[in-house]
Formats: C-alpha cells, sequence, structure tokens
C-alpha cells in the first residue's frame, strides 16, 4: 500500500476527496476513498466487515459494468494487481475489484504463527467481498493460490460465479497425465514455509526473495 500511496504523491494520481462513515456494517464504518487515475478512471477505496473480519478492497471502473474480483496468491496483498492492468480492464468496460487477503496489505491480521483460518475459509472471503458490494455474482480471475480459491468458491456457491480465470494456479481436478510435474525445487521451496519461524524477519524475507 505505500509503494502505491508513493506514485499518488509524485503526481500520477489526483485524491479528490475522502468521505468517512459513508455506510454502516457492523460496528465498523467503512471508508470510501475516490482517487483520479490515468484515463479519467476512478479508484475507490473500501472496507468490507464481516464480524471481527475486515477486508480491503479496491475498486475500479463503473458499478453498472461486469464484475470481476481479482485474487492474488498466498502472502500477497492486492497492489501485485497493478493499478496499469486494473485500470484497462476498466477501460474495457469491467468494475475491476481488487482486495487483501488476511494478513496482508490492510486486511485483517493476526500474531505471527499458526494462522486461525483455514483456506476455506480464505474461499469464503471472496463471497465476503461479493456480499460487500452487493453483487449476486462475479467474474473470478486467481493468481497461483486465489486460482485454488476460485475453484473452491466455485464449487461451493456456483450461482456467485460467472467465469473462473485461472494464472498460475494449483487445480482441484485429478491431473493429466500427458502434462509435466512440478518442478522438485518448486516443491522444496513451499516445503520449507512449513517449518520456517514467521515470528522472524530476516528468515521470512530471505525466504521470500
Amino acid at each position: 500500500a505505500s509503494k502505491q500511496q508513493a506514485r499518488y504523491a509524485v503526481g500520477r494520481c489526483l485524491m479528490l476527496w475522502s468521505s468517512n462513515d459513508v455506510t454502516q456494517q457492523g460496528s465498523r464504518p467503512k471508508t470510501k476513498l475516490y482517487v483520479e487515475l490515468e484515463g479519467n478512471l476512478s479508484m475507490k477505496e473500501k472496507v468490507v466487515v464481516d464480524k471481527a473480519i475486515s477486508l480491503y478492497t479496491e475498486s475500479f471502473g463503473d458499478p453498472a459494468h461486469e464484475p470481476i474480483i481479482l485474487i492474488m496468491g498466498a502472502m500477497s496483498s492486492a497492489v501485485w494487481w497493478p493499478d496499469e492492468f486494473c485500470s484497462q480492464l476498466a477501460k474495457m468496460g469491467r468494475y475491476v475489484i481488487r482486495y487483501d487477503h488476511r494478513d496482508t496489505g490492510k486486511s485483517t491480521s493476526y500474531e505471527p504463527g499458526q494462522a486461525p483460518y483455514s483456506v476455506e475459509e480464505l474461499a469464503d472471503d471472496v463471497v465476503r467481498v461479493i456480499d460487500g458490494y452487493g453483487l449476486e455474482a462475479a467474474h473470478l480471475v486467481g493468481m497461483s493460490l486465489g486460482g485454488f480459491l476460485s475453484q473452491l468458491v466455485a464449487l461451493k456457491y456456483p450461482k456467485r460465479v460467472k467465469s473462473l480465470t485461472l494464472i498460475a494456479s494449483e487445480r482441484l481436478a485429478d491431473a493429466d497425465p500427458d502434462m509435466p510435474a512440478f518442478d522438485p525445487a518448486i516443491i522444496e521451496y513451499h516445503q520449507r514455509a512449513e517449518s520456517l519461524d514467521w515470528s522472524d524477519r530476516d528468515a521470512v524475507v530471505s525466504y521470500q526473495v
């Protein structure tokens, strides 16, 4: 989020106005922030709140257009979907929504260690975003873990999904015998995460860089 704010500060974007207490859900207000991007498209911030969970989201384009939710991979916030990419989709007549997973960006975070939620609950977060925007259904675009979550949502809530676009994602279906297997180095890398001390900042940086 700080990288994005820095880009705004050097003039790429012009903050138009911010409004607090626009709508209420539960006991916490949602904050809406409007920003003018290149091409006169607007980006709007919104916090979707459900009980003790807060999901930070950003939307691009006209809410009347077809909605697309961009779901990034593990340990990655919404800013990994570039502004330019989101703006281009909006220019093509799509209403684009990106959001921060729990423990990333501005969404709910927990103490380092064992996460108090499951992958299935992260999939439910997608539906929370859909509901938070008052949508019946949306097109889901998922990268890596985001693609896996998209498939879970489609299976559990088929009426809430208009289409799936999966990028570098694990599949839920049986493997195609004609497709090559994962490189062992990739498997070894992800296995390291199981024994990693997530409270050790240097160890986490070394793992991710």
